[in-house]
């Protein structure tokens, strides 16, 4: 289990990109567990908000052949990063 950085999600859709699959997440896609702590060290309300997403395979092959849930995701997750500032991605490949 990783914490996505919802930037690095966000910059891929506006590239064209497409979600790939845990596996194939780049290291700069991800936020080391020292990087959550430091988010944290002020308390609460100023923790590392968490986004928890669910979502199915679209294909047998990749996750998001069209990248169709990748654009979903970061448009929902853009408001929220303008107002809040960074927030973790928890990605749930079922």
């Amino acid at each position: 289990v990783v914490l996505v950085d919802a930037a690095w999600l966000i910059g891929l859709s506006s590239s064209g990109g497409k979600l790939p699959p845990r596996q194939a997440l780049p290291p700069e896609a991800v936020l080391s567990p020292s990087e959550a702590v430091a988010a944290c060290r002020s308390g609460w309300p100023d923790c590392l908000p968490v986004v928890c997403v669910s979502h199915a395979w679209l294909s047998a092959e990749h996750p998001d052949p069209r990248g169709s849930t990748l654009a979903s995701l970061a448009g929902a997750l853009q408001p929220l990063v303008e107002r809040r500032g960074r927030h973790g991605v928890l990605l749930d490949y079922c």
